[in-house]
């Protein structure tokens, strides 16, 4: 079950999209079953897919909500929209593959 708020889905298949790419390429050119016994490719992939979520996470947060004026009170609040994957702000996934890229090198 995956849980996600505004574009936060994005924080996962970006990555994963790349990692599928690299792993076709790779197994293209050196031939079949290279990538399954190499994890470079996934480390590079899951790499820049964590640069890539970074700054998409922080572009969206930076983006200026609706503001509102509460009748009762005369107080202004803002309403912006939250980009999360599992409750985690979509900037945040960045560090998260970039683990999971530094585990891929260890096995």
């Amino acid at each position: 079950m995956l849980v996600w708020q505004g574009a936060g889905i994005a924080a996962a298949l970006i990555p994963a999209i790349l990692g599928f790419i690299a792993q076709w390429g790779v197994d293209s050119y050196f031939g079949h079953g290279y990538a399954v016994a190499h994890g470079w490719q996934n480390a590079i992939a899951w790499s820049v897919g964590a640069a890539i979520v970074w700054f998409a996470g922080t572009r969206l947060e930076k983006q200026p909500g609706k503001s509102l004026v509460d009748p009762a009170t005369g107080n202004n609040v803002e309403l912006k929209e939250k980009h999360t994957l599992f409750w985690v702000p979509m900037k945040y996934w960045a560090a998260i593959w970039v683990m999971a890229s530094v585990v891929s090198l260890t096995k």
